[in-house]
């Protein structure tokens, strides 16, 4: 097992996951403005000029929020590569928050660095996935 010891000593965010879930029932998206960049690799990344792709959403905002938001800039063709219509992300697709998979699209993510920038990477399975 690889394990770095600053996630260890620091108590790094790799090991306080369960902290940036947030609980059940707390509703997306209600925090200060944070600045969310996708990164897009392989198939995805093909015919989109915008790299990475900035949104603003609230402290807070879940996953699905961002798909939502991909879906009216990109179209529904670019999305349903990696989500379902209801916006839940297929298995095949992998998700990174600020370099943590993620796979629960109604998690609220929470931002930790002073700048309030998140960045999100997607791929699917064929890029290493």
């Amino acid at each position: 097992m690889n394990v770095r010891w600053d996630a260890v000593v620091d108590h790094n965010r790799f090991w306080n996951e369960a902290d940036s879930a947030g609980t059940s029932g707390e509703r997306c998206g209600s925090g200060a403005p944070v600045t969310v960049k996708v990164w897009l690799f392989g198939g995805l990344a093909d015919g989109v000029a915008e790299r990475p792709i900035t949104f603003q959403f609230r402290e807070g905002f879940c996953p699905r929020d961002v798909f939502t938001a991909m879906r009216v800039r990109l179209g529904d063709d670019f999305v349903d590569q990696i989500a379902d219509a209801q916006g839940n992300k297929f298995r095949y697709c992998r998700l990174f928050i600020d370099g943590m998979a993620a796979d629960d699209v109604d998690a609220p993510v929470r931002s930790t660095n002073a700048a309030t920038q998140v960045e999100m990477i997607l791929l699917t399975a064929t890029e290493g996935g």
